[in-house]
């Protein structure tokens, strides 16, 4: 008796085993290939691809002429700011932070590690990449250099100050009402700002500039009056921290407190910052 031969397959058998296979495979690759765009879509984050020139910055981070390192030729918004660097990186690298209004702040000293969120009044940055084996970089290894450190932000760029004293928005006169219109010559005058959703304001003031911060209640009336500087006529607002060239006050709000407004000479770089109750 002929014994059946149960491996033998037809070409109708094998095509239809191919086929199941290959559609097995298509249908995998594409829930992961949808599964990495939705990731993609739900993250708040986005990766900068940031164009690099070679040279330096200095420590006031301003261009200098050098073939030793490159950095990021535009300024970057830097809310959210996330950067990760290779495993197997042969590189250092710095972050150079600017204020809104593009002046330098301060910078991070050489890193080899991750870094995660720019400080406080940092709306823009920089990052300097320098090799550690080589001390002249061609054009042609930018590319390699630059992707050693990826560059992560925000997909939507919050600036996060309450309140920037640049210009004249309101003039007052600091002896009655936030609502009054006497102007000191040379002064400048913030708008008046509504504070009462606030626990605690953080101010931070460009260190050549004297301010008065006057605080009024619900019908605008002044209650306080704070400066920067020793006066028998006003209370002082003593400093807690430093950042780059602004020092920074911190000021309570109480219950009564419901506006503020500044005055303000030397330039008038203050920005306030609002923490909530």
């Amino acid at each position: 008796m002929r014994r059946k031969n149960i491996f033998k397959f037809t070409n109708k058998t094998i095509r239809t085993v191919i086929t199941v296979a290959l559609l097995l495979v298509f249908v995998t690759l594409s829930i992961s290939l949808i599964s990495h765009i939705v990731k993609k879509l739900e993250s708040k984050k986005k990766i900068v691809l940031a164009e690099y020139v070679i040279g330096e910055l200095s420590s006031t981070g301003e261009y200098k002429e050098s073939d030793e390192s490159l950095f990021t030729k535009n300024l970057i918004e830097c809310d959210g700011l996330n950067t990760t660097i290779k495993f197997n990186h042969n590189i250092k690298y710095s972050i150079y932070f600017y204020d809104e209004n593009e002046e330098f702040l301060l910078n991070t000293a050489d890193m080899e590690s991750n870094y995660t969120e720019a400080p406080v009044l940092a709306k823009y940055c920089r990052v300097l990449i320098t090799p550690k084996d080589d001390d002249q970089v061609k054009w042609y290894e930018i590319l390699k250099y630059s992707r050693q450190v990826k560059i992560e932000v925000n997909k939507v760029q919050k600036y996060r100050n309450l309140y920037s004293v640049s210009e004249v928005d309101k003039a007052y006169d600091s002896s009655s009402s936030l609502n009054s219109t006497t102007l000191t010559t040379g002064s400048v005058c913030s708008s008046v700002i509504d504070v009462g959703s606030y626990g605690m304001l953080r101010i931070y003031v460009k260190n050549d500039c004297q301010f008065m911060l006057h605080i009024a209640g619900n019908d605008k009336s002044i209650d306080n009056t704070y400066i920067n500087e020793a006066s028998e006529s006003y209370n002082v607002l003593s400093s807690t921290d430093t950042l780059g060239n602004y020092t920074v006050y911190e000021l309570a709000i109480t219950n009564t407190t419901r506006y503020i407004a500044f005055t303000a000479i030397n330039g008038a770089q203050i920005c306030v910052f609002g923490i909530e109750r």
